[in-house]
């Protein structure tokens, strides 16, 4: 199982409009938002192809498709900024890409979002 077909078109779609070429996908089946990125099989997969071939950009649906916690969103991020990795959600481009103080408060604050909404799902599925 891969990227659902809208992940998969709106990823394709910005690259198309951007002038990038995607080279391979992945995709973590069953893995939680909150699971540290390293921890992740397909992350660690693509991490290992993009450090031997010279990619240095990866492109993801929106931030919370990265990380639903925002302490793997920010510790991920900054790893693969460390290596050079440009990390590019196709919903708000400027959300990793951008270094300014407030491209930096908006994706933790949207971070901080995406973490909210996930434990209100949960909560909302356990029946509390």
């Amino acid at each position: 199982m891969g990227l659902c077909p809208r992940q998969s078109e709106a990823v394709k779609e910005f690259a198309h409009s951007n002038g990038y070429e995607i080279i391979d996908s992945y995709y973590d089946a069953a893995v939680s938002g909150a699971d540290a990125v390293t921890a992740r099989r397909g992350f660690s997969a693509m991490l290992e192809r993009l450090l031997s071939n010279g990619v240095r950009t990866i492109l993801v649906e929106t931030a919370s498709r990265f990380a639903r916690d925002l302490v793997v969103q920010e510790t991920g991020y900054e790893m693969l900024k460390s290596r050079g990795i440009e990390l590019i959600a196709v919903d708000s481009p400027d959300s990793f890409v951008g270094n300014t103080p407030t491209a930096n408060l908006i994706r933790q604050v949207l971070g901080a979002v995406s973490e909210f909404e996930k434990a209100m799902l949960v909560e909302k599925l356990k029946g509390g």
